[in-house]
């Protein structure tokens, strides 16, 4: 059974680090991370979640399908 507090826990789990320190999440190992917590979420619901509950966080790369990649940013 889903659980809503698995989707931040699933998000965490997607971050990197890049060469130049920044934090960064796909969308594409977002949705692989949410299966594994009983959740399916399409590549569009995933993108409308992180930009409803995720303010720090910014559009990095567009990909092909939505499968976009995030970058988190310190806005100050």
């Amino acid at each position: 059974m889903p659980r809503m507090y698995d989707l931040p826990a699933a998000f965490e789990n997607t971050m990197t680090r890049d060469k130049q320190g920044r934090y960064t999440g796909s969308i594409l190992d977002f949705v692989h991370e949410l299966e594994k917590v009983n959740h399916h979420f399409s590549p569009r619901q995933a993108n409308d979640w992180i930009a409803h509950y995720k303010s720090g966080w910014r559009l990095h790369e567009e990909g092909e399908n939505g499968f976009n990649v995030y970058t988190r940013f310190n806005p100050n």
